[in-house]
């Protein structure tokens, strides 16, 4: 029983040294754990600056899109009253347009109706005055010297 006594007390004097060792290692690593610590958490805070200002970046960017659309709706909303406006004043003046046609057609019909009845009365002025101008032929005076 000593012997193992002495193998396990070997053993463990191994094991101490084995740990020793890995405790002094680890010791060490702290150091390159609290550089490569420190690294990290410099690259996590210059992250959630970037962050930061992206997020202020787009607030203000949204801001201004905001601003830009309100300005574009009041935009379009004066454009769309000039629209209705001109579409008012076009169809004012096609209906104008259209009951100045019909009034002309109406005009012309007046007119040749007018033309029409004065042509009449002209070929009765005409006929009436060759009646008369023959009744004035044949009641006038024979001259000696013509014949009838």
């Amino acid at each position: 029983m000593i012997a193992t006594v002495n193998v396990t007390h070997t053993e463990v004097q191994t094991t101490n040294a084995e740990l020793s060792a890995q405790i002094s290692s680890l010791r060490r690593q702290p150091n390159s754990d609290n550089s490569e610590l420190r690294a990290l958490t410099a690259r996590a805070t210059n992250a959630e600056r970037r962050l930061t200002n992206a997020q202020n970046q787009l607030a203000q960017t949204e801001e201004r899109i905001n601003a830009m659309n309100e300005k574009t709706s009041s935009a379009d909303t004066k454009w769309e009253a000039r629209v209705r406006e001109y579409e008012a004043r076009l169809k004012a003046a096609e209906e104008r347009v259209k009951r100045e046609r019909q009034g002309g057609k109406e005009r012309i019909g007046e007119l040749e109706a007018n033309l029409a009845k004065l042509q009449k009365q002209l070929e009765h002025a005409n006929r009436r005055n060759s009646q008369l101008g023959d009744i004035v032929e044949l009641n006038r005076p024979l001259d000696p010297g013509t014949p009838r």
